[in-house]
This record gives structure tokens, sequence and C-alpha cells, in this order.
């Protein structure tokens, strides 16, 4: 029993996000990330976005894109914005995954300000799996 427990925990995913802003920096960014940062792979069950706590209306991982257009961000930052399609498997101890972002050979301070803003009104919920089928959830802010 307790080796069974033991390799459990040995295989639990943890999935984390962060919004990171660092303006000054000789190759600036600013953008969304998420990563596992758990011993295990994490299968992505469900992931949700919120804007200003209101869920966006999305089927599947094209949410943070859907999110992208509602905020209008493609219009107010020159098309500049990426957006990753969220990723249904995620091994641990990979590089964090951008979720949004704006590449720091195109960073203006007015454009990461305003992609700035923005992501301060998006909120995400995500319920995932291990190789066990035990659910966990994690969260990017309050939606």
């Amino acid at each position: 029993m307790e080796t069974r427990h033991y390799v459990r925990l040995s295989t639990k995913p943890v999935i984390h996000f962060e919004t990171i802003r660092v303006p000054y920096a000789s190759r600036p960014y600013v953008g969304i990330y998420m990563s596992n940062y758990g011993a295990g792979a994490a299968t992505l069950e469900s992931f949700i976005v919120y804007i200003d706590g209101q869920p966006v209306q999305s089927t599947d991982s094209s949410a943070l894109a859907v999110a992208v257009r509602e905020l209008d961000l493609l219009e107010n930052i020159d098309d500049l914005v990426y957006v990753v399609t969220v990723p249904k498997f995620l091994p641990p101890g990979e590089q964090p995954l951008c979720l949004i972002g704006l590449p720091s050979e195109d960073y203006t301070a007015q454009q990461g300000a305003v992609l700035w803003d923005a992501l301060s009104r998006i909120s995400i919920h995500v319920k995932y799996s291990s190789v066990y089928g035990t659910v966990y959830q994690a969260d990017l802010g309050r939606p």
C-alpha cells in the first residue's frame, strides 16, 4: 500500500500559471505562461478562460484566441499578439509554454502596456489528470 502511494506521488503533475511582465530587459516580454512543474505528465481535461469573470464561449482550447478577439488586442497592438492552442498533454519539466504573449523583437512599451492591461482581465481554470486518472485543478486568477 505504501509503495503504491509513493508511485502515485512520484508521478503527480503540477500545473502552474504565471502572468509575467519584464519591460526593461534587453529582450522585453509580457505574457501568460503555463508549465507542468510536477514529476508526472498532465492530461488536460478542461480549459476555461474568463474575461472579467465571465466565461469565454468556446468549445475547445481556442478559448484564448476568442479572448484575444473579444479584448480587441489584434487591432490595438498591430497583430503582434501570438496565441498558442493549448495542448492536451503536458510532459513534466519542459520549458513554460507561453499561452498569450508579445514577441520580444516586436515589443514596444505602448504595446506591452496594452497587452498587460488586457491580461489582467483574463483568468483561467484548468482541470487535468495524472497517468493514474487522479484529477487536479489549477487557476490563474479567480473567475
